[in-house]
């Protein structure tokens, strides 16, 4: 029974700083945001009890229905695509490319998830600056006129999917990796032979 409860106090120790952690970063936040949408409150003064006027006011709020249809878009253009993206690549990583060129391309492929926000703002800018930008360079070289891509209620959201897009597919990538690779070999050969196609295997 002691060495029950001397391994119990030792996980509660090793869990401690994260859990630390996780109670200041994360759920402290949660419930003082909850509690601050009740007040009226701009940090400089104290905060006063409102009830729930702060709620009353989203929905005759004029922007409230572009920020549901930003988001809805959003979702509904990142979510899908990123989402076969890795995993048409982790089918044809795990199927096609077991070897150091694999293993390369799975580590490349990941680099834009662990990169900061800053250092991919400054690299999708570069592409999408409206003078001088790699897109408009290419759209010029064709005789077309460059856009203002960032700067357009037109194509910024899209622009904000495409940089999504990009930073996500790699962590993706590499949990559908995990789980294909996890995949007994047995069930592909018993597949073989019955005579499934490559697509019926992977499915």
């Amino acid at each position: 029974m002691k060495r029950r409860r001397r391994e119990m106090v030792q996980g509660y120790i090793y869990i401690l700083p994260s859990l630390f952690f996780m109670v200041c970063f994360c759920l402290l936040p949660i419930f003082m945001s909850t509690y601050f949408s009740f007040t009226d409150y701009d940090i400089m003064t104290k905060a006063d009890f409102v009830g729930v006027d702060n709620y009353s006011k989203i929905f005759s709020d004029k922007y409230i229905i572009d920020a549901l249809k930003n988001t809805f878009v959003y979702v509904i253009v990142t979510v899908p695509i990123q989402t076969f993206l890795a995993l048409v690549f982790a089918a044809f990583l795990a199927d096609r490319m077991q070897n150091i060129v694999g293993n390369f391309l799975r580590s490349a492929m990941f680099i834009p998830v662990i990169a900061s926000s800053v250092t991919a703002g400054a690299i999708w800018r570069t592409i999408f600056g409206t003078d001088g930008g790699i897109v408009n360079s290419i759209l010029g070289i064709f005789g077309i006129d460059g856009l203002n891509w960032l700067g357009s209620s037109k194509t910024a959201l899209i622009c904000v999917c495409v940089v999504a897009i990009w930073k996500n597919v790699g962590y993706f990538l590499v949990i559908y990796y995990a789980g294909i690779m996890g995949l007994s070999p047995e069930l592909y050969e018993a597949a073989r032979v019955d005579g499934a196609t490559s697509i019926q295997q992977f499915f």
